[in-house]
């Protein structure tokens, strides 16, 4: 049987088949939102080291502009050692362009700025390249540690080079 939960409405929402909450390692979501590009995802378990441009998938912890509990899935755009400015509005890591930070939600509340600086040890910033995302730009969401980064997700269409990868790495 396949069980279906939704979980929250947000920018990164998914929807969730044969759910990691029941104790399955595999799941696959499907982002419910324009935010990322790919809709369709395979979820497994966390990796040891995440890397930039990983998607990783995070439970949103406050009940505020979104049910507590939902679920996110973003990219891994900085992490530990990477910088992060700001100047103006206009977020950088390590010199590229982010996004611009907006004063607030599309329901008009107000938003605050994300952290700055070297991103520390065990430290990501998750984004999304939609304009109105909410990511690491914003204090709401701020640098996510390794321990908040619950799941990999892993886009379907390239799913047979991880999975082809993942055998050799096992038969060699």
């Amino acid at each position: 049987m396949i069980l279906f939960q939704l979980l929250g409405i947000s920018l990164g929402l998914i929807l969730i088949l044969a759910s990691p909450t029941l104790g399955l390692p595999y799941s696959l979501a499907i982002n419910a939102t324009n935010s990322l590009s790919d809709r369709l995802f395979w979820l497994t378990p966390p990796p040891a080291t995440w890397h930039d441009q990983d998607y990783a998938v995070f439970i949103w912890a406050e009940d505020y502009f979104y049910p507590r509990g939902s679920l996110f899935i973003k990219q891994i755009m900085g992490v530990p050692g990477d910088k992060v400015d700001m100047i103006g509005s206009k977020f950088y890591i390590n010199g590229k362009y982010m996004g611009e930070l907006l004063p607030e939600t599309s329901g008009q509340k107000p938003l605050e700025a994300g952290p700055t600086g070297v991103i520390p040890t065990n430290f990501y910033f998750v984004y999304a390249p939609h304009p109105k995302s909410l990511d690491s730009r914003y204090q709401a969401v701020g640098w996510l540690s390794k321990n908040a980064l619950i799941a990999q997700a892993i886009p379907v269409k390239n799913l047979y080079p991880w999975m082809t990868g993942r055998l050799s790495q096992k038969h060699s």
